[in-house]
């Protein structure tokens, strides 16, 4: 049986499928992805909305799925902003950190109803680019940073 690694990388917005023998390590990992020039030395793997890299001998099958989401970046953090109604807010998340959480965090900086905030959506800032929910925003990161705007979602009534 195989382990089915799904990575996003840095600066990169495509998703990488890789199926891999349920023993290899993120070591091993790491070495596949430096051979296929997704990462460099200075690159460490993350989980999916883990804050932490993750441990270089630690074999992805301990975490008991087939499927795991992995995010290959040389950023530790990511530095945000987020602006809303003429306020910004900042803080700094782990490269793995989808779209949909750093959603979750502005909306509850923001202040916004659980209504309100399922009404909108972030936008990359001076685009009209409305990354996926389930973006790790180290794909999205230029320098080690990204700016987001929290938008009213469209929807068309009729």
């Amino acid at each position: 049986m195989s382990l089915n690694v799904f990575l996003q990388c840095q600066n990169q917005s495509n998703v990488i499928h890789l199926a891999l023998a349920e023993d290899v390590t993120v070591a091993s990992l790491k070495a596949t992805l430096i051979e296929r020039r997704l990462a460099d030395a200075e690159t460490e793997l993350y989980l999916e909305d883990a804050d932490e890299p993750l441990e270089t001998t630690t074999r992805l099958d301990s975490f008991g799925r087939s499927n795991i989401k992995v995010h290959a970046s040389g950023c530790k953090r990511v530095e945000v902003t987020v602006t809303f109604g003429g306020r910004s807010i900042e803080h700094k998340f782990a490269p793995s950190t989808t779209v949909a959480k750093v959603q979750r965090w502005a909306s509850e900086r923001f202040e916004l109803t659980p209504e309100d905030a399922s009404d909108h959506i972030l936008q990359l800032s001076g685009t009209h680019d409305r990354p996926s929910p389930t973006v790790h925003i180290g794909s999205l990161a230029r320098d080690c940073r990204v700016a987001f705007d929290l938008l009213p979602n469209e929807r068309i009534q009729g």
